[in-house]
């Protein structure tokens, strides 16, 4: 990332500005992704511990010879990459309305993304009258202790026997249709946004008032790829396809703030925003697994290009108290009114090559309504005896009501949104020489991708389950200039994961264990 950034001054009037360069790829070369399995082994569920649910088999499965070929994804390359260019300028002159003090602020900004993906992914398939088990292929890699002993690894592939093999043997041969899958996933995309503000804000007494409004004009491309069907719903080849959205938007706003006394403050804000859709998204474009079924739940996702942004009515109220011994605290109400709602849903694909085939797309909610109340509480303890009077309190919290519809659900919370949220932090500093923090989040579970709302494990909604991390840091300054840092990350090893229609159905469950670091600074 490269900028530049400025400021110069008009008298009392002050000009800035600023403009950046950004790159960013994602490549992948030569990476494979091979998958073996065995069918027809009849078993048991064994749910008694939620976050280890456990499948006992009635016969074994630790043959290797029964474990047979069902995929091999190779990447040769898989590329993606971007450029974003931005740009803007903001002009602030002080003013005088009646016996009032008061300032104009102008300002406008320029933005210019493209982003490309190319997948060059070839899927593999068994070849007629060939066979291929992962006891041609079987490596020496066990573990006993995998997630804890719950799913010991008995058995597994060997990576440079399953290349040596695939290569000598001609069990393995490209999928016809992997080609026009390739060209299905491959888009590039552009977005650029121009936009102009002004503001007018003044000071009456007690009571700061800001008035002001932003357009702001959005113009989104992209170029992809669509099949073309020949009889019965067949892929005969692709076509290129080209398309994209212009439009302009206005956002007024107005905002209070009500000095109550020195130290208290109302304030009250009604705004209006929007939240486009990644422009990659609304490429027409067709991702599908590796190996997937079509009744596999994912099995792929696709783009979708009446995609509309959303927006929203935002009303705030917020009563803030800051405290003599250096804290404060703050309550709040707020509200919105969303329009175009954008949510992942499932939905099943029609044509070719992958008719019938399980999926999900971006989609537009017509509307939703989000309103909730979050508090805050900042302190340090400066009034305690010496040795704890560096102890403080950082806490903070979020509860959420929401409501939105599809068109075949009448009433549902809006989907990636929490109803609770909460950050704890216990501080100490001594002066400039040790600081100290641990903190607890938590992150309440919400609907991550659309279902049809029961609690079927198999159409029901997904949800990102709960998640309560502890975090530690520690500063300790050895001169003037440096200081040694340690930090622990996820202290308490939580899981993130998904499950569907009820908490008792995990379909994903992660660990990522404990992070600690140890760094020095030296600061010039």
């Amino acid at each position: 990332m490269f900028g530049v950034r400025g400021t110069s001054l008009f008298g009392a009037s002050v000009l800035d500005y600023n403009a950046t360069y950004s790159f960013d790829q994602y490549r992948r070369d030569n990476t494979r992704d091979l998958t073996f399995q065995q069918k027809g082994l009849a078993g048991s569920y064994d749910w008694s511990n939620v976050l280890y649910p456990e499948i006992n088999p009635a016969g074994t499965y630790t043959d290797p010879s029964k474990f047979v070929f069902k995929s091999l994804k190779v990447s040769d390359p898989e590329d993606g990459k971007g450029n974003d260019y931005a740009a803007n300028a903001n002009f602030s002159m002080p003013i005088s309305t009646g016996d009032y003090g008061s300032t104009i602020q102008v300002g406008g900004k320029f933005r210019y993304e493209d982003r490309s993906y190319l997948p060059n992914i070839l899927n593999y398939v068994l070849a007629p009258g060939q066979t291929f088990t992962l006891a041609n292929v079987l490596g020496g890699f066990t573990n006993s202790d995998h997630y804890g002993g719950h799913y010991p690894i008995s058995i597994s592939p060997d990576e440079k026997a399953s290349e040596a093999y695939v290569a000598n043997n001609p069990v393995l041969v490209v999928d016809p249709a992997t080609v026009y899958a390739a060209k299905l996933a491959t888009y590039t995309g552009h977005e650029q946004i121009a936009s102009a503000y002004a503001a007018y804000g003044i000071d009456i007494d007690k009571a700061h008032v800001l008035l002001g409004a932003r357009a702001e004009a959005t113009t989104t491309s992209y170029d992809s790829f669509g099949s073309v069907q020949g009889p019965n719903k067949t892929i005969t080849g692709t076509q290129p396809l080209s398309g994209g959205r212009s439009y302009v938007n206005v956002f007024p706003n107005a905002q209070l703030r009500y000095a109550i006394d020195d130290g208290t403050n109302l304030r009250v804000a009604l705004t209006t925003s929007m939240g486009r859709p990644l422009y990659t998204d609304i490429a027409p474009t067709v991702t599908i697994a590796a190996g997937a079924q079509p009744t596999d739940r994912n099995a792929l996702s696709a783009g979708n290009p009446d995609l509309k942004p959303m927006t929203s009515v935002n009303e705030d109220v917020m009563f803030e108290h800051f405290l003599p011994s250096v804290g404060l605290v703050a309550v709040g109400v707020f509200a919105k009114q969303i329009s175009n709602y954008i949510y992942s849903e499932n939905f099943t694909y029609v044509g070719a090559p992958y008719d019938g085939y399980n999926g999900s797309r971006p989609t537009n909610a017509t509307s939703g309504t989000l309103s909730g109340v979050e508090a805050a509480w900042q302190q340090r303890f400066t009034f305690l005896p010496a040795g704890f009077s560096g102890l403080g309190l950082d806490a903070n919290g979020t509860w959420t009501q929401s409501k939105t519809s599809t068109p075949t659900r009448s009433s549902m919370n809006l989907p990636r949104q929490a109803k609770w949220n909460y950050n704890v932090s216990a501080t100490y500093a001594a002066g400039d020489r040790i600081t100290a923090r641990v903190t607890t989040q938590y992150n309440g579970p919400y609907i991550y991708k659309v279902g049809d709302g029961t609690s079927s494990p198999v159409s029901g909604d997904t949800y990102m389950m709960p998640h309560t991390q502890v975090d530690a840091s520690l500063g300790v300054a050895l001169s003037r200039n440096t200081q040694a840092v340690l930090q622990g990350l996820n202290l308490t090893d939580a899981p993130f994961g998904y499950y569907v229609g009820t908490s008792a159905t995990y379909i994903q469950r992660e660990l990522y264990g404990r992070t600690a670091t140890l760094a020095m600074r030296y600061r010039l």
